[in-house]
């Protein structure tokens, strides 16, 4: 059964969602969250673009510095459709920049 969303969590959902630019919400990020926790939202993120990879535990271990356990609850988190989606959603937005940069080197006044 899922957990309820209490007001706090439903305010930050509201408040991320509503930031639309990259700019933007790095600003948020960084006013909002200490270097630590936001350094700590990263390597998450990297464990699991590791992970999607097909990357071994231990080599995302001597890339990133985290231990097993770690790595194993990035595993179980994986199974989730919202995790999925979001990794989904990080694939896109790596062709995306790739397909851009290889526009913007064959029409550079773009």
């Amino acid at each position: 059964m899922p957990k309820k969303t209490s007001t706090f969590e439903h305010q930050l959902a509201v408040t991320l969602a509503d930031i639309r630019s990259e700019q933007k919400m790095l600003a948020f990020l960084h006013s909002f969250l200490s270097s630590n926790e936001l350094n700590q939202l990263g390597t998450r993120l990297a464990i699991h673009t590791e992970l999607e990879a097909g990357k071994s535990y231990e080599q995302i271990q001597k890339k990133l510095g985290v231990s097993s356990a770690t790595i194993s609850t990035a595993s179980q988190q994986q199974k989730s459709p919202a995790m999925q989606m979001a990794l989904q959603l990080l694939k896109l937005d790596v062709w995306a920049r790739d397909k851009a940069e290889k526009i913007r080197r064959y029409v550079p006044f773009l």
